[in-house]
């Protein structure tokens, strides 16, 4: 009776040690494939984007929202923040606008005076997830949040 237990204790084991050993999951870590020299270190769950890259998006998000195209003008960045996700920021830009208002007002009527707006732009991992003007206007759906 020992012989056997002792010899499923074995099977069990080696079975165990296989699944270990050939498991082909990219997030598992293979042990035959480790030398000693290597580091183990997680992979990314999405890869990197660069600050600048990130940036660069949010500016052409900006020159592309309805309220810049419409008469925007003289766009600056002003500031960055990093956000708590990986790849992720808030950008935030200035422009000007030759007429009072947001979006594209084609055919209506509004003040032709010099509006000043600031634009703050989410990017996460290289995708814009939100344009606001002013804390009043979402560029992204085209309405206005208050």
């Amino acid at each position: 009776m020992k012989k056997i237990l002792t010899i499923l204790f074995g099977v069990i084991l080696i079975l165990g040690f296989g699944v270990l050993f050939f498991q082909k999951e990219e997030n598992k870590i293979s042990f035959l494939r480790l030398s000693k020299e290597e580091k183990i270190t997680p992979r990314p769950s999405v890869s990197k984007i660069s600050f600048e890259e990130s940036q660069r998006l949010a500016e052409e998000a900006v020159k592309n929202t309805p309220t810049y195209k419409f008469d925007g003008f003289d766009l600056r960045f002003i500031s960055s923040e990093a956000l708590r996700c990986p790849s992720c920021w808030e950008f935030t830009f200035s422009f000007k606008s030759r007429g009072a208002g947001y979006g594209d007002r084609t055919g209506q009527m509004f003040a032709q005076v010099i509006t000043p707006h600031t634009v703050r732009v989410t990017v996460d991992s290289g995708q814009v997830t939100s344009i606001v003007t002013d804390q009043t206007f979402d560029e992204v759906n085209q309405k206005f949040l208050k």
